[in-house]
């Protein structure tokens, strides 16, 4: 079976982030003796650069891939980031004119200003579409608005949810990367929708924990370690994390682990220098290095931004493997894991709140001890080999009824 996969963000495994969840697609597929298809940009979203034209990955043996030239973006919220999403959708028209139809078509949402063509070509040629939902746009366009529009978002942005509702209504299958998002979907779908989450390489991340390299071991430290390893942008909420570190007491025998690069990084970077007993700041790791650091903690942090749509992200799911427990400041999904003993919540922003649940929890080491146990037993369920021969088999299952 030939499918197309239509994204044009993500990274590809030989480029060095973590894998994404195109590539974990079409590995999937691969193993199941399918033929898959990725199209995605020559401009990569991450770095900001472009990338050069390509039709195949070491890493991905077994699967085409179509670099399509996009227009290039620096702000994430910006007009060339629309005008980037609408030279793809054009470069994607004119790339599959010539092309043999495929078996199916898998689309990544949020596709506001690159979806229609995909949408087009799937109707007028009779080819079973699946929605992959890995993010909820436009709610999330509303962090953008200033606080007094805010109360307004649903209707200014009314267009972008009547386009995201056509395309569920029209979709042959629709998956969800997190169980509210599928449930987002399945108000207004007309076909079978479910959730297959991300996840992470289980096994990976576990052997990852055995070595440490020498300039990966932190000092030795008879309190709690938490570690936070991401991006350092505005869509996390590294302000409160840096607001943390200066109120946390000494007395409190906590440290703060952060791996990751992005806008925040100077502000952590001096930090560390004024707080070197509280924070450590180690800037971007490999992510086969990441096991390493966690093997050295207790505690992952989910910091996110007031307002994020974010449920379940992947650094969750490095965390449960890594059997750490976990602080977050997320709302939804993760809630359920919270519920069910696998660490704490604390609201977006509230630093304070932050400082008191890491000062308590060091104090109470069988209860970090209680929450790591849990952690790990949902870590094994989020594994992405399971999840995505799932979405597999749901692919196989619409394409040939």
């Amino acid at each position: 079976m030939n499918v197309w996969i239509v994204n044009p963000y993500g990274t590809l495994p030989s480029e060095g982030w973590r894998e994404y969840r195109s590539s974990m697609l079409a590995r999937a597929l691969v193993k199941r003796g399918h033929h898959p298809t990725w199209f995605l940009s020559n401009f990569e979203h991450r770095s900001k650069s472009f990338r050069q034209d390509q039709r195949l990955d070491p890493a991905l043996p077994g699967v085409t891939i179509h670099c399509l030239p996009a227009r290039p973006y620096q702000r994430n919220i910006s007009f060339s980031r629309i005008r980037y999403e609408q030279s793809f959708g054009k470069a994607f028209q004119k790339a599959v004119q010539d092309m043999p139809k495929p078996d199916c078509i898998v689309l990544a949402e949020p596709c506001l200003f690159f979806g229609e063509p995909v949408r087009r070509y799937a109707r007028e040629n009779a080819i079973p579409l699946v929605v992959d939902i890995l993010d909820l746009w436009p709610e999330m366009f509303a962090l953008a608005l200033p606080n007094t529009f805010r109360p307004a978002a649903r209707t200014l942005f009314a267009p972008l949810y009547a386009r995201r509702s056509r395309l569920f209504r029209e979709a042959t299958g629709i998956v969800g990367c997190t169980a509210s998002y599928s449930n987002v979907a399945r108000k207004v779908s007309c076909g079978p929708v479910e959730t297959f989450y991300l996840g992470v390489d289980v096994d990976d991340v576990q052997q990852s924990m055995h070595d440490i390299p020498v300039n990966l071991r932190l000092p030795a430290f008879d309190g709690l370690t938490c570690v936070y390893a991401g991006t350092l942008g505005e869509a996390y909420d590294i302000p409160c994390l840096a607001a943390a570190v200066t109120m946390l007491p000494k007395s409190a025998a906590v440290r703060i682990v952060v791996a990751g690069a992005g806008p925040e990084r100077t502000r952590l970077e001096q930090l560390a220098l004024v707080h070197p007993n509280t924070l450590i700041f180690l800037g971007e790791i490999a992510p086969h290095q990441l096991g390493a650091i966690y093997a050295q903690a207790q505690i992952g942090l989910c910091s996110y931004a007031v307002g994020s749509t974010v449920e379940m992200p992947v650094k969750l799911f490095d965390y449960l493997a890594a059997g750490l427990a976990v602080i977050t400041s997320l709302e939804g999904e993760i809630t359920t894991l919270i519920d069910a003993g696998a660490g704490v919540r604390c609201n977006a922003g509230d630093a304070p709140a932050l400082v008191a649940a890491l000062t308590s929890l060091a104090q109470r080491p069988d209860q970090v001890s209680a929450m790591q146990k849990v952690a790990a037993r949902f870590g094994c369920k989020f594994d992405q080999y399971q999840q995505h021969a799932g979405f597999s088999e749901f692919i196989e299952q619409l394409a040939h009824p």
